[in-house]
């Protein structure tokens, strides 16, 4: 029965003629809460001024379905605003500015990772030398939610260990692309490879440094392992996005 409350309230203010302000009220008042509280409240907002604005100066009164007026007049227009929000909804929390750079959209993100391992039969040579490929994952529930590739390079250091490292950098068609860079901090494990690194090495420490939009730097240790087979895996990631270095 609320809705048909909502319904007799709103129709009420019709017949006053001071319907029309609605739309305006609401924009500004979500203008306002994007601003100052969060982007989302801001898109909410905004959908609802949609909403408003196809209710009452659309003439749904004359579509021919007599039976069906309150649809026309109030669910024919739902339907429409969610058409159209639902695609643009990170471009309308895009549209407030936040001081809070885990809010902003994702656009650019690289990673510079480093790996000591020990020596073996395969890993030899002092000079540095290209290392084939190396990227990181960030896993949630087995899905990758962020992926970064780039060329790798080792080099052989005194003591007989190996250093590899890789400069990897964001796909810009990546799915990670656009939406907020809090939902990184979803990540509940990181994933290395280098296509050079031998599996099953010992990896005797390392860490990856996060930059995401210039703005966000993220530094995680790699813990000593051996690695299973050519995975380097990084587990509980959440608490370092959580620390917003």
């Amino acid at each position: 029965m609320l809705w048909q409350f909502i319904i007799d309230k709103f129709t009420y203010f019709k017949r006053k003629k001071a319907h029309f302000l609605f739309p305006f009220f609401t924009g500004a008042l979500g203008g306002w809460l994007g601003m100052f509280l969060t982007p989302t409240i801001g898109a909410i907002f905004i959908a609802i001024t949609i909403y408003l604005a196809l209710v009452i100066f659309m003439p749904w009164n004359k579509i021919p379905w007599k039976r069906l007026k309150t649809y026309n007049n109030y669910f024919i227009p739902a339907i429409i605003t969610l058409v159209f929000v639902c695609p643009m909804w990170n471009k309308l929390i895009g549209i407030f500015p936040t001081t809070d750079p885990y809010q902003q959209l994702l656009q650019t993100g690289k990673a510079n990772i480093e790996v000591t391992v020990e020596p073996n039969d395969v890993i030899s040579g002092g000079l540095q030398s290209f290392a084939g490929l190396g990227s990181i994952l960030l896993i949630k529930d087995d899905n990758i939610i962020l992926e970064m590739n780039g060329a790798a390079a080792k080099k052989q250091i005194e003591n007989g260990q190996v250093i590899f490292w890789v400069r990897p950098e964001l796909y810009l068609k990546d799915k990670s692309i656009n939406k907020p860079i809090y939902q990184l901090t979803e990540a509940q494990a990181a994933i290395i490879r280098f296509e050079k690194l031998p599996p099953k090495s010992k990896v005797l420490k390392g860490d990856v440094v996060f930059t995401f939009n210039s703005s966000v730097h993220i530094t995680i240790p790699i813990p000593p392992q051996t690695m299973e087979n050519d995975a380097i895996i990084i587990q509980d990631i959440q608490k370092y996005f959580k620390k917003r270095n």
